[in-house]
């Protein structure tokens, strides 16, 4: 073969090689937190701008997703995760891996309201995968399982369906496991004192994409507890209006008849907290939120 034919066959050679090559490296790769579904209204914040989430969109780090107070949103982590977001809740991704084959999976989000319920599979035992969730200075540090987490009126909690996961951060020294099948409420100095759930209880959180303060309050069938109680009031309608207030502030209570002198009154309580630090920290937050009249009484 001349010079100029085998000039001819390497030119031919290497165009061809640009043809394949060419599209696979303007392939973007797989979008590692993709939307899967919205429902009402969700924003995605990313620096200055703001627009409506839609399925099919990818997130990367530094982005924001926020729900109004009737949407939802559910997203997909890899090829081993789902997130689901409740009604006026606000994600921050903080950390997300550019693909799946990068050095460093590491995955940081932080929910700094509302609800979440993340169901995680690790990958192979080849491949470390380390998932974090932040509620404030806490750190969960997830394995393999189901996990719910709620913020909100000044209230983290997070329970854990199946599983495992350590909590770090804040005050802790050191990590505590957490166990399957248990709630915690997460209150700042306080060693969280997980409470044993019915496997019942987690189908109406993944209907209703809310926790609750009676999914991690102390059992009412312990010999002491500590309840927050209101101020007396005259009849049931306004009881109602003071349940819906707190209601809408976070907090889920009970209204309890009262009869003073024959005459009943009524009044808003939360019962069944696990001890005085507690009860004392939640009463100054509702404090603090304009609910002046808090007592905490033991039962």
């Amino acid at each position: 073969m001349t010079a100029v034919g085998r000039f001819a066959l390497v030119a031919s050679l290497l165009c061809v090689l640009h043809a394949v090559a060419a599209p696979a490296a303007s392939m973007p790769p797989r979008a590692m937190l993709r939307v899967d579904d919205v429902q009402g209204t969700v924003e995605h914040w990313r620096a200055d701008q703001r627009q409506r989430l839609t399925p099919g969109m990818s997130l990367q780090t530094d982005d924001i997703v926020h729900v109004d107070d009737r949407g939802g949103a559910s997203l997909q982590l890899g090829r081993h995760g789902r997130l689901e977001l409740g009604a006026g809740s606000e994600l921050m991704v903080e950390r997300i891996p550019f693909a799946g084959y990068a050095d460093d999976l590491r995955t940081v989000l932080r929910l700094r309201s509302g609800y979440l319920r993340v169901v995680w599979k690790q990958p192979s035992l080849d491949i470390q995968w380390p998932l974090f969730v932040y509620l404030g200075d806490d750190r969960a540090n997830l394995l393999s399982g189901e996990y719910f987490f709620q913020v909100a009126a000044g209230i983290s909690a997070v329970c854990v369906a199946e599983g495992g996961a350590a909590l770090a951060g804040g005050s802790r020294d050191g990590d505590q496991a957490l166990e399957p099948g248990r709630c915690y409420a997460l209150v700042a100095g306080l060693s969280p004192s997980g409470r044993e759930r019915d496997p019942s209880d987690w189908v109406a959180v993944r209907q209703s994409r809310q926790l609750t303060p009676a999914l991690w309050s102390r059992d009412p069938s312990a010999s002491s507890s500590w309840t927050l109680s209101g101020a007396l009031l005259p009849d049931r309608e306004q009881a109602d209006q003071a349940w819906r207030r707190l209601k809408d502030a976070g907090y889920v209570g009970v209204i309890a008849p009262a009869d003073v002198d024959g005459r009943t009154w009524y009044r808003i309580e939360l019962p069944n907290l696990g001890s005085r630090d507690e009860a004392d920290a939640m009463a100054a937050r509702l404090k603090a939120a304009g609910f002046e009249q808090i007592w905490v009484l033991q039962r």
